[in-house]
């Protein structure tokens, strides 16, 4: 069965009767369909060039599918038909949309049909020009981006941040102490945050956000005359290395792997769009970006660093005595990273987690309830990772140095393992 989503303008009309609608907002023309403080030209972002703002269509286009149509119990692929409304649909009718649809299976282990269709809105572009500035980063509230964001901060560039306003109290706290801070400590710092998402979600696995918020961060840059996107990820985990074969292949993700940075900028480059998104911090485990964003600017930024938000489940509210949703778990890999990150560092670590907060028998069941991850790290610690894990773990672009490549990776073991150590 293929599940089929159109979307469109809010004031544009539905081609398929057969596919779920919905409709993007415009300045005139608001949305019962999508909740989102974006609208369909993007005019939030300036003025965006027309390849820019039709790939950011598709991209955001397949977000609102990710969450609209649920995976089914019994088999993790779904087959997803999008339909979208361009203004250029010939440009998509190639091999370039073709490798679009391509990146997004990559991401999501699904199996995507593209369908562009001609943009019958009447909503027009802005004309202004938005201030000119050297770059767009993403920044999302949690640990990396923040160690990306202060590490970058030396007084001269200027650039623009990019992020997503969650839902979530806790990261909604977690980037509002951030934007405060940040703001005093560089006057230029500028942070847009962006909310969508289909106002009836049916799925919580949204493997295909990152790629939206690359190309949303694509199109502000052809708005303000940058030439590059940073997205700050260590590289421990854009490798995403499968600590078993249950964590392998399509059920890990691979947002800003090497591969998905190699195919998301030949897209770039056969659509004329002249931006390159880039990764710094491709090699470098979460403990050596963690130093690098003190070393740049001092102590004072572990208080901080404490209050973002790296955690994978954040259910400390589902019947954990002491506990509270609003705090990082301390056990999932993601916190364990996380963790790892300091003590590979040699710092402090001041973040309020959920293992540590609760009572015994509460903490008793978060042992018990985090059993997978656990032992998955165990297991990995049983056998060293080679470089053929690597090789058959994912494609690679080519020249790439897996040597180094399996070094980060060791490198990033030892720091979990250090930090299940620490917290058992």
């Amino acid at each position: 069965m293929i599940d089929t989503v159109e979307v469109m303008a809010a004031d544009d009309t539905p081609t398929r009767s057969d596919a779920t609608a919905l409709r993007v907002p415009t300045l005139t023309h608001p949305s019962d369909t999508v909740t989102t403080d974006l609208e369909w030209t993007f005019s939030a972002l300036g003025n965006v060039t027309a390849p820019a703002r039709d790939l950011a269509r598709i991209a955001v286009a397949a977000y609102l599918a990710d969450r609209t149509i649920a995976r089914s119990s019994a088999y993790f692929s779904r087959r997803m038909e999008v339909i979208v409304h361009l203004d250029d649909p010939d440009r998509f009718l190639s091999p370039t949309g073709q490798q679009l649809v391509n990146l997004l299976s990559w991401l999501t282990g699904d199996a995507w049909t593209l369908t562009p269709v001609s943009n019958q809105s009447t909503a027009t572009p802005p004309s202004e020009v938005a201030e000119i500035r050297d770059e767009v980063m993403l920044l999302s509230g949690g640990l990396d981006s923040f160690c990306g964001t202060v590490a970058s901060f030396d007084g001269q560039s200027s650039r623009l941040h990019l992020g997503h306003r969650d839902h979530s109290r806790a990261i909604v706290h977690a980037q509002d102490e951030l934007n405060t801070a940040l703001r005093q400590w560089d006057p230029t710092f500028a942070w847009k945050r962006v909310r969508i998402a289909p106002k009836t979600t049916r799925e919580n696995s949204t493997r295909t956000r990152s790629l939206m918020f690359m190309t949303l961060a694509t199109a502000a840059a052809t708005a303000i005359s940058a030439s590059r996107v940073t997205v700050p990820e260590n590289g421990f985990t854009s490798l995403n290395p499968p600590m078993l074969p249950s964590r392998g292949g399509a059920l890990s993700t691979k947002s800003t792997h090497p591969w998905t940075f190699q195919q998301a900028n030949g897209i770039l480059q056969d659509l004329t769009i002249p931006v390159t998104l880039v990764n710094p911090y491709a090699m470098s485990t979460k403990s050596a970006m963690l130093r690098a964003a003190v070393d740049n600017r001092g102590d004072k930024v572990l208080a901080l660093a404490s209050q973002t938000i790296s955690c994978s489940k954040l259910d400390g509210g589902l019947g954990y005595e002491g506990g509270s949703p609003n705090v990082n778990c301390g056990l999932c890999i993601a916190c364990l990273v996380r963790k790892g990150a300091f003590l590979g560092a040699g710092l402090p670590d001041a973040t309020d987690y959920l293992l540590d907060r609760i009572t015994p028998a509460a903490r008793a069941k978060l042992i018990d309830a985090r059993h997978a991850d656990i032992w998955a790290v165990r297991t990995w610690a049983m056998r060293d990772p080679v470089v053929d894990d690597l090789i058959v773990s994912a494609p690679w672009p080519p020249g790439t140095d897996y040597d180094a490549m399996l070094a980060m990776v060791n490198a990033g073991r030892i720091e979990l393992m250090e930090a299940l150590d620490a917290s058992l």
